[in-house]
């Protein structure tokens, strides 16, 4: 199945563009699959238990939590980096 995306207009906020409108592409998602759903799969495709799948993609949340909460990324091979963004404005009184 192909990714779903579609246009949505923004406003550039600074640079040399700022002010102006642009569109950018934005991917459609279809469903957030629950652990469980996505271990079941992993274990039907490999010679791994439900029970070991789940041992390691629990393990997996914990480690990435970790990794993410002190600022890393992480390379998961082919699906690339994980890591957080902020997308959003930030209030007139924000100090850091």
């Amino acid at each position: 199945m192909a990714l779903k995306v579609h246009a949505v207009k923004r406003k550039i906020p600074g640079g040399e563009n700022a002010g102006k409108e642009m569109y950018f592409g934005q991917v459609r998602l279809n469903e957030c699959v629950p652990l469980e759903k996505f271990s079941e799969k992993i274990s039907s495709n490999t010679t791994a238990t439900p029970a070991d799948v789940d041992a390691v993609l629990n393990g997996l949340v914990i480690v990435l939590s970790e990794n993410l909460d002190n600022g890393n990324t992480i390379n998961l091979g082919d699906v690339e980096c994980i890591g957080l963004t902020v997308d959003g404005g930030l209030p007139e009184e924000f100090s850091v």
